[in-house]
């Protein structure tokens, strides 16, 4: 009803739905253990992310056994399924 008590024959009707599933690692590289110095990781997700609410900081490196693995990391690309790192303080991202 509007202020004069008037009823809308078509009111507007809105609806939304809230995805609670988060996005899930569908593939990395480099995959098992590994006992060599990388250059970069690469994380594929299964859907987009967003790239404002989702950061490197959010991804965690797991060493054998569990523990967490040494050092942080920084973002050198991203697409929206993909993010491509490298560790802090080695070479720039771009290779030089």
């Amino acid at each position: 009803r509007d202020l004069a008590g008037n009823v809308d024959p078509t009111p507007v009707v809105r609806s939304f739905t809230v995805d609670l599933t988060p996005p899930e690692v569908v593939e990395q590289a480099p995959t098992g253990d590994v006992y060599v110095p990388v250059t970069y990781i690469y994380v594929t997700f299964g859907e987009a992310v967003n790239a404002e609410t989702f950061t490197v900081d959010d991804i965690i490196l797991t060493g054998p056994g569990g523990g967490r693995a040494g050092g942080s990391l920084r973002e050198c690309s991203s697409s929206t399924n993909t993010t491509k790192m490298r560790q802090n303080g080695k070479a720039r991202c771009n290779g030089g």
